[in-house]
């Protein structure tokens, strides 16, 4: 019997199953090409904003005279009293709180500062900077815990520290050091 020059059946069979293999692949590399384009572009977006929490973070720390921190929160104290409209500092009195608390079921990085207003009380902002935060790790601090019954008049800073600000799932979000 004369043999034709067509294919098989056979090898059809086994050119269909070899291309279905390739797409297969092809389209699992071609999800994970567009997840890593997709993380890249949310970090794109977020790192101008963690540039500003970053400077806000180094400004206050640079005009604090005093510092207590936990694992949620961290104390300034000094002459951190701002213009709320072009962001300048006043000279003036205020205390700076950066607290992980939660709003709407996420914890979120809320600062508040609280400035006395002369004889007429205290004024105070809160603002919240950055949602999904975990956790602050602050080293060369003051601790509360740390404090002796009896405060110094002139509370001082470190002359070295770091502020780290971890994200829920453990990642360093921002970090800030201080020399002075």
């Amino acid at each position: 019997m004369k043999r034709s020059s067509g294919l098989t059946l056979i090898e059809l069979l086994v050119a269909t199953v070899l291309s279905a293999v390739l797409m297969v692949l092809l389209g699992g590399v071609l999800r994970s090409v567009a997840q890593q384009r997709r993380w890249a572009a949310r970090q794109y977006q977020r790192a101008p904003s963690i540039g500003i929490l970053r400077d806000q973070l180094q400004r206050d720390l640079e005009n604090a005279t005093s510092v207590a921190a936990t694992s949620h929160a961290v104390r300034l104290s000094g002459l951190l009293a701002e213009d709320p409209i072009r962001g300048r500092f006043l000279q003036r009195p205020a205390e700076v709180v950066y607290q992980v608390e939660p709003v709407a079921g996420t914890p979120c990085l809320v600062r508040t500062v609280v400035e006395t207003t002369g004889g007429r009380g205290r004024r105070v902002r809160r603002t919240l900077l950055w949602a999904g935060v975990g956790r602050i790790s602050a080293r060369g601090f003051r601790r509360p815990e740390e404090s002796s019954g009896k405060e110094s008049a002139v509370p001082t800073m470190p002359q070295s520290a770091e502020l780290v600000i971890y994200d829920t799932g453990g990642r360093v979000l921002c970090r800030v050091n201080v020399v002075r």
